[in-house]
């Protein structure tokens, strides 16, 4: 292992691919310049914490597809506690030079639905008629046309 290391090759590298999910992948035999550039990591720096959203959009065969962000990239798409988002909305309040450089990267990342350790944030596409029903862009607090609770237990 001491030779590996003076060779600049590592043991393993774990890797955060879903929220709270650790992989380790085994590298001895690779020289850690290829495997940070395979991975997209640095092997010394924190692993980041990866955030599931969902993507809806208006079209009749959406497959409600999720993908993985930063903690960073969530906060530019989902500001404060909100867990919903229009991309109109998205694109009005911040910054289209880093939001194209956030989605660039998390359409690079997509969870397969079996695999996913949760759902942080849902991002809709062409849907302008749901914005009524989540006033506060909250899922938990989404509402009926009459005011009322949509769902009946708040959770």
């Amino acid at each position: 292992m001491v030779a590996d290391r003076a060779r600049g090759r590592v043991p393993f590298i774990a890797v955060s691919l879903n929220a709270g999910v650790e992989h380790r992948v085994y590298c001895s035999r690779f020289p850690a310049p290829q495997v940070r550039d395979l991975i997209g990591v640095h092997t010394h720096a924190p692993l980041p914490i990866m955030k599931n959203i969902q993507i809806i959009d208006g079209a009749v065969n959406c497959v409600y597809d999720l993908f993985a962000a930063t903690e960073e990239q969530f906060a530019l798409i989902f500001p404060g506690d909100t867990d919903i988002a229009f991309i109109d909305e998205v694109y009005e309040r911040g910054d289209a030079v880093l939001l194209n450089a956030a989605f660039k990267a998390i359409w690079q990342r997509p969870v397969k639905k079996k695999a996913a350790n949760g759902i942080h944030g849902t991002l809709f596409y062409e849907l302008e008629q749901k914005k009524a029903y989540y006033p506060t862009r909250k899922d938990d607090e989404a509402i009926n046309p009459n005011g009322s609770l949509l769902r009946a237990v708040k959770r």
